[in-house]
């Protein structure tokens, strides 16, 4: 007998052949019908079906044989005899102890975990420069090409959500040294300096405290100068292993993906919900320093990275240990292999995203009227804007969360009056401190100190929908960068 024909009933196979299939149709009886979830249909539905009385899934079309552990598989991006999956599938839905509960919200004690994320690590200011008016040359010639735009929106993505995203376009190679770009001087085999290479394609820049810490770029012709296939090209130099961000660092729901045009992609269908979405740029890359820190306060993480072996392998061997609120939500396997693809086939991406949520999240979304709708990233300037001016742009992108945004200003004024300032120490942590050190030698300095700190450093809820939350978080996200190093 099957494992879940032994240790599940009839009905109970059969909810969960439900949750795990899409377009589920009714069959005969005691059979479900739906899309394949062994391969991609030409003409999806009439061909698969899953017999739930005795555990027996089979497909017309494909000829694929299986049971509901198989489904799970393939719903998972694994093969459908994977001995991990069907070890996941007993601990998910038959353990000795009963079924075992959804995830619990909450900050995940980094501690406990046997992998510890990497400090990020900013490029040289010169790289920083170059790559900012880099971005926002690219970032016109985009939006005065009605050809490319035409090109991302048949993609999905609008001109909107490619203006927000800085999305640009270059338009030809270049190669400037690696001097001019702030990098150390290395050599060829001829003596000559090396290029950084800004290839042709769309741009995808991460930007953070309103600084370029990372190029990314899509190519049309993925064949490089040297014969390598490379469709994405990080551009040297930039904040290696970084994740692009789209959403407000507050968001408590994150999806996260492979590639960062699929990130925007998703983010455009769901900011107004209040969820936010990453571009990791591969399955086997880490979170690290800001983006480790955003995801250790998340409520649920839908990791939607590619149906495939690499994707399947590093969900289960890194993201549901490191971080346990983490759900496996590939896009449907009948529609693609990743969301993009799947997006080209009609699939619905605001309610795939909800369909992959736990039932505690939807429910206060759909409880909430109010939801954050900031840029997914800072507008790049080609100066720095000066601090009361960003301090201003922060404001405004905590319109939708009125008692955060009134504990930020308040807390301002109390530094100001006190004579305090929020410094970062070289390991990146937050504290507060006198901007006089001579300060401390006084009794009742200390004293409003110390009560500061416990203010900064204090996990508490204000605006409800976010949950818990703290000012040492909110300072990190907004203004980490702009922070004074020291201790």
């Amino acid at each position: 007998m099957s494992i879940a024909g032994d240790r599940l009933g009839a009905e109970e196979r059969r909810v969960i052949a439900e949750a795990l299939l899409t377009e589920v149709r009714g069959g005969r009886a005691d059979e479900v019908g739906a899309h394949c979830p062994f391969h991609r249909e030409q003409t999806p539905g009439g061909a698969f079906f899953y017999n739930y009385e005795i555990d027996a899934a089979y497909c017309h079309s494909c000829g694929a044989n299986s049971d509901l552990v198989g489904i799970f598989n393939a719903a998972h991006g694994r093969s459908a005899a994977d001995p991990d999956g069907c070890a996941e599938f007993v601990k998910t839905y038959c353990p000795e102890g009963g079924a075992r509960p959804l995830p619990r919200p909450g900050r995940q004690p980094r501690e406990a975990r046997g992998w510890k994320p990497r400090e990020e690590e900013a490029p040289p200011a010169l790289w920083m420069e170059k790559a900012a008016a880099f971005v926002e040359h690219s970032v016109q010639r985009l939006q005065a090409s009605p050809e490319r735009l035409a090109e991302l929106a048949a993609w999905g993505i609008s001109v909107e959500t490619a203006l927000r995203c800085r999305f640009g376009w270059n338009d030809r190679d270049k190669w400037p040294p690696f001097t001019a770009w702030g990098l150390p001087r290395e050599e060829n085999a001829q003596g000559k300096e090396k290029k950084v290479w800004l290839p042709e394609g769309l741009v995808m820049p991460a930007v953070r405290g309103g600084r370029v810490l990372k190029l990314k770029i899509r190519r049309p012709n993925p064949v490089t100068p040297w014969g390598e296939m490379r469709k994405y090209w990080e551009v040297k130099g930039g904040a290696n292993g970084l994740f692009h961000v789209y959403g407000n660092p507050l968001n408590r729901v994150w999806v996260v993906l492979e590639t960062e045009r699929d990130a925007a992609l998703v983010w455009q269908h769901v900011h107004d919900l209040g969820i936010g979405a990453m571009g990791n740029g591969g399955a086997s890359k880490r979170p690290g320093g800001h983006v480790a820190d955003i995801l250790t306060r998340a409520r649920v993480i839908l990791n939607a990275m590619d149906f495939d072996k690499a994707g399947a392998t590093n969900s289960y061997t890194f993201w549901q240990e490191e971080y346990p609120v983490t759900v496996r939500w590939p896009a449907p396997p009948s529609m693609g292999k990743d969301v993009g693809e799947a997006a080209q086939n009609g699939l619905d991406i605001r309610q795939w995203v909800l369909d992959g949520l736990p039932g505690y999240v939807r429910r206060d979304l759909a409880a909430t009227d109010a939801r954050v709708d900031t840029a997914p990233v800072e507008p790049v300037e080609d100066q720095p804007a000066p601090p009361e001016s960003y301090f201003d742009e922060v404001l405004d992108c905590l319109e939708n969360l009125p008692l955060w945004r009134a504990e930020l200003m308040a807390f301002r004024d109390h530094l100001s009056a006190n004579g305090l300032k929020v410094y970062k120490s070289a390991e990146g942590r937050l504290w507060v401190g006198c901007v006089d050190s001579a300060g401390y030698g006084d009794p009742k300095v200390a004293e409003v100190v110390f009560e500061t700190r416990q203010r900064f450093h204090a996990w508490r809820v204000l605006d409800e929908w976010i949950g818990e939350g703290s000012l040492e978080d909110m300072v990190f996200g907004y203004f980490g960068d702009r922070l004074e190093v020291r201790g």
